[in-house]
């Protein structure tokens, strides 16, 4: 998986959960402010990456994931290469 994969895969599911055009939204996109999203909205994005890519990420309630971006990086630092 690469940055632009898993961006537009991110994208597609969030807009398709807030109802949004994907083009609306971006890295810098606050998830709780910008998305009004909860912390089950945040995990659930997680998990259909996780679905998506067969992969596994940590659960670390001390990981800070703010902005689409955020989400993006700890997807790939956490993904085998």
């Amino acid at each position: 998986m690469n940055r632009e994969e898993l961006m537009g895969f991110v994208l597609a599911h969030l807009a398709e959960e807030f109802e949004l055009d994907p083009a609306e939204i971006k890295p810098e996109t606050r998830l709780r402010e910008d998305l009004d999203a909860d912390s089950l909205d945040i995990r659930n994005v997680l998990m259909e990456v996780e679905d998506e890519y067969r992969i596994t990420l940590p659960r670390d309630p001390d990981v800070k994931i703010d902005t689409v971006g955020d989400a993006i990086d700890y997807v790939l630092a956490q993904s085998p290469s």
